[in-house]
């Protein structure tokens, strides 16, 4: 297969370590938390605001949680499939599943558009 961009087998881009981090912490820690189990969220003055809109919205914040969960995956599927298309080795296409899983969009667009990162 000759391709005009050819990318080693190894490319890989690290995301931000902020955007990880929020996305870590927001993502898959506090919106699970506040919907299944508040009792793991510290006793804040804060936390007892957001709290008390979680319970108002309570069925809004699922459903962006579950649909989040949703995208994250689907977006995982395609990284594994872009990392076949550009031949990458096991592990950089496990690297780049792994990122793409927790950072999504964020990372994804260093796999879709290689040829800007190299």
């Amino acid at each position: 297969m000759s391709r005009k961009h050819a990318v080693s087998a190894n490319y890989f881009v690290w995301t931000n370590p902020s955007i990880t981090a929020f996305i870590l912490f927001g993502l898959f820690y506090l919106l699970p938390v506040s919907l299944f189990n508040p009792a793991l969220l510290p006793q804040l003055p804060i936390v007892d605001m957001y709290m008390k809109y979680v319970e108002q919205y309570n069925m809004l914040i699922k459903f962006v949680f579950i649909i989040s969960v949703y995208i994250h995956v689907i977006e995982t599927l395609v990284a594994i499939a872009l990392c076949n298309r550009h031949q990458l080795g096991f592990s950089a296409t496990l690297k780049w599943t792994l990122s793409v899983a927790v950072n999504g969009v964020f990372s994804l667009k260093y796999l879709l558009n290689p040829q800007n990162n190299l």
